[in-house]
């Protein structure tokens, strides 16, 4: 197996020379996964199996009707389930082993290649210039035995994965492979530097000796940290979402129901409660495991993600590809400022497995972290500054109870609007990113002198609506956005390398 590492470029060799960083390997030798790979692959199958064809052999050992003395004289009755549970076992771990061994990987100097042989030839070619991000994973096993996966995203929901490396290695491979990639897209789009050093951060030295990957981050040396959200704001936020409030009403009225009715009608009702809490329970988790030990870092390749609870993630995300941002705000979140941040990205949509869809870039923080994050998503977005004009004055007709918060504004980066009470959205759309521009107007809408403008975009939780303008004033802003559009890509091509700003 080869031993060649990927270093990652140091802090003064990032940003000036990707040449360097994105250099080949010494040899193309085809390397296998780490031997424990089956263990994490399968350690969970394997506990089914001895639980499965075990349980009877176990129940009678701890009840004292079989004594370990006397195993050596059990009949088939006790000989027979043991024998196929250890020929189950040496199966599955046969097969696992096999398919470890004829699984291989190798880099050469413009993809990467994952080889299978085991029953059946598969190849897997991955062109550096096709390659999105890198993520990796690391699940509650592979975290314990210091492994982890690396998924390489090739878009279309799509991603070749290799199963499991060292941790430090796969953390090696991870910038190498998207320094290459970087290299590969530098022709037509631009390598996008990393930001300076905001005022007060700690040097890149004494980064990195407090911030080491390990089992709880994926912070490295030379990584720039955005933002973190601690454990305490994450349960608040929970305690305040809107899925609460909701998850405790429906919770209640079962309650209440089976408290009122009588009779065998009142334990029907209650009955009807457990759907509602599994699935309150089920949002609860995926929510606390998508912001939990949450932290988001520039590095050399762009912008990373981290987060996990059992299982930690980081996912690396392509800050050219970012089609749209969309900060929200819940009803109760308002009491202390508190703010999400999610975004588009191009291949991402929203079949991902994140709640929500697209990915969050900032599962709660306050008003000054959300600029951060947008000064690194959307570079001199300068949102503050943006003119928001109101909807149109008969809006109320028609939407009485929400009309004042629907609004609208633009600049030269961006188009921008907003809405809605319950969890108040304010959604921004690049005008290089838009793709399509649509005036529509209903029949009451028509009456009123009303029309909505809407900026078609990637699939995702960016939805960009103009609700309710005036006929004139939207008439006006669909005639002028393509313009905009127009002039957006012209000057993003001129000038492709980009740097985001940071507070």
């Amino acid at each position: 197996m080869s031993t060649t590492d990927f270093p990652p470029p140091t802090p003064d060799e990032e940003v000036v020379d990707i040449e360097q960083a994105a250099a080949s390997p010494e040899a193309k030798v085809a390397e296998r996964p780490h031997p424990l790979s089956p263990i994490v692959d399968g350690w969970l199958f394997l506990v089914a199996i001895v639980i499965y064809f075990g349980q009877d052999a176990f129940q009678s050992l701890l009840s004292g009707d079989i004594k370990l003395s006397e195993i050596g004289v059990l009949g088939k009755d006790f000989w027979i389930p043991a024998l196929i549970t250890l020929g189950v076992l040496v199966l599955a771990i046969g097969f696992a082993f096999a398919n470890w061994w004829f699984t291989r990987f190798v880099i050469d100097d413009d993809e990467v290649r994952i080889e299978r042989t085991f029953i059946a030839h598969q190849s897997q070619r991955i062109a550096f210039s096709k390659i999105q991000s890198v993520d990796i994973k690391q699940p509650l096993v592979a975290r314990l035995l210091g492994l982890a996966a690396l998924n390489i995203d090739v878009g279309a929901n799509a991603s070749k994965k290799i199963q499991y490396l060292k941790r430090d290695r796969a953390y090696k491979m991870r910038d190498f492979l998207m320094a290459r990639a970087n290299r590969a897209q530098t022709s037509t789009r631009g390598f996008v530097a990393p930001p300076p050093q905001a005022a007060g951060a700690a040097p890149a030295a004494q980064a990195s000796a407090l911030s080491k990957p390990g089992v709880l981050e994926d912070v490295l040396g030379y990584d720039q940290v955005i933002v973190r959200v601690p454990v305490g704001r994450l349960i608040g936020s929970l305690v305040l979402s809107t899925g609460t409030i909701w998850g405790i009403a429906f919770i209640a009225i079962f309650v209440a129901l089976g408290l009122l009715i009588p009779g065998d009608a009142a334990g029907l009702s209650l009955i009807g409660l457990l759907p509602a809490a599994f699935g309150y329970i089920g949002w609860l988790l995926k929510e606390l495991k998508e912001g939990f030990n949450y932290s988001l870092t520039w590095t050399s390749s762009g912008l990373k993600t981290t987060h996990g609870l059992t299982e930690l993630i980081s996912r690396s995300v392509p800050v050219h590809r970012i089609q749209g941002v969309q900060i929200s705000q819940p009803l109760l979140w308002r009491l202390l400022g508190w703010k999400r941040v999610r975004i588009d990205v191009l291949g991402h949509g929203i079949s991902s497995d994140d709640a929500g869809g697209g990915i969050l870039l900032l599962p709660v923080g306050s008003d000054d972290e959300v600029k951060r994050v947008l000064d690194v998503a959307i570079p001199q977005l300068e949102l503050e500054t943006i003119q928001m004009r109101p909807a149109g004055k008969k809006a109320r007709w028609i939407r009485w109870f929400d009309a004042q918060t629907f609004t609208w504004g633009f600049n030269d980066k961006a188009i921008v609007a907003t809405g809605h009470i319950l969890t108040h959205k304010v959604n921004i759309v690049p005008h290089a990113r838009v793709q399509e521009v649509r005036l529509s107007q209903g029949i009451l809408r028509r009456l009123l002198g009303l029309a909505d403008v809407k900026a078609e975009n990637t699939s995702g939780p960016v939805d960009l609506c103009a609700k309710l303008l005036d006929a004139e004033d939207a008439r006006k802003l669909a005639l002028a956005e393509p313009q905009m559009m127009r002039t957006a890509r012209s000057e993003m091509l001129a000038n492709p390398q980009i740097e985001p700003i940071t507070a």
